[in-house]
């Protein structure tokens, strides 16, 4: 088995995050996708961030017609800030989860990789699918790529495609500005949020 694991806030969950577990399932072979929205996330402010449950339902509206890919609430269950390296523990625990795991990051997030909590471990315990988009700088961040392997044996692989390029702040700016977000977040969830008045 491999297992895709897409971790984030998604504060909003939006259709280029369902892009990009779509594209990584066809170019890696994967034949799950975890989403795995963050319950206390260590590098965010908490000022306009939904509630962890808030987050988590706009995220099962958001998989609901994909028959492989589904979420967990690990991270929400767990009290205090979370990290990629208890999240691993976390899956192996619960899941048994000892197959392929591959962490879906955007391309951006290659240069921050070491900064992770125990990153060597991480680096031992699964590999990486990056996205790269537009306006990103693609050789920094394969020079980095290059650099992980070599050393500490990383594996991570890259991917460019043409996914809908738009930020979860912009979003929520637009849904605050009485603009409609449909077409750019699942219709179910752009329900959710609306029924709920969120991010007003």
């Amino acid at each position: 088995m491999k297992i895709g694991i897409m971790g984030g806030t998604f504060n909003p969950i939006h259709n280029g995050h369902m892009e990009m577990a779509e594209i990584a399932t066809d170019v890696f072979g994967l034949d799950d996708v975890m989403l795995i929205p963050t319950g206390n996330p260590p590098h965010k402010s908490k000022g306009n961030i939904l509630s962890k449950h808030e987050r988590y339902e706009l995220c099962l509206l958001s998989v609901a017609k994909y028959d492989n890919v589904f979420v967990s609430s690990i991270e929400i269950d767990r009290d205090g800030y979370t990290y990629t390296i208890d999240t691993l523990n976390e899956l192996e625990k619960v899941y048994g989860l000892k197959d392929d795991i591959y962490f879906i990051i955007g391309g951006d997030t290659v240069l921050q990789l070491e900064k992770w909590r125990e990153f060597k471990e991480v680096f031992k315990r699964c590999k990486f699918i990056a996205f790269g988009r537009v306006g990103m700088d693609t050789a920094s961040i394969l020079n980095k790529i290059e650099f992980l392997k070599n050393e500490y044996g990383a594996k991570i692989g890259y991917i460019t495609a043409d996914i809908m390029d738009i930020a979860s702040r912009d979003l929520r700016d637009m849904i605050k500005n009485g603009k409609s977000v449909e077409g750019f977040i699942p219709q179910k969830a752009v329900e959710y949020i609306n029924r709920h008045n969120l991010y007003k």
